[in-house]
């Protein structure tokens, strides 16, 4: 996580989700601005996030999934 620490910091992200390594895995991260959208995860496994996304500029919710399979 030291990583994802940096890459907060260098984009000025508030907000992470994560899901650890697992194996030969590397995971899994979403980072994003509070500030331009706001992100609802509700399915998070170890190979998965899904997430309702309603960016500031799109009325919308988007559904937005992350899937890294083994």
């Amino acid at each position: 996580m030291d990583d994802h620490d940096k890459i907060l910091q260098a984009f000025d992200y508030m907000n992470i989700q994560h899901v650890p390594d697992v194996g030969y895995s590397r995971g899994i991260t979403l980072l994003w601005d509070i500030t331009e959208a706001t992100i609802e995860p509700f399915v998070i496994t170890d190979e998965e996030i899904d997430a309702n996304i309603e960016a500031s500029s799109t009325p919308p919710k988007l559904f937005f999934s992350i899937v890294y399979a083994k």
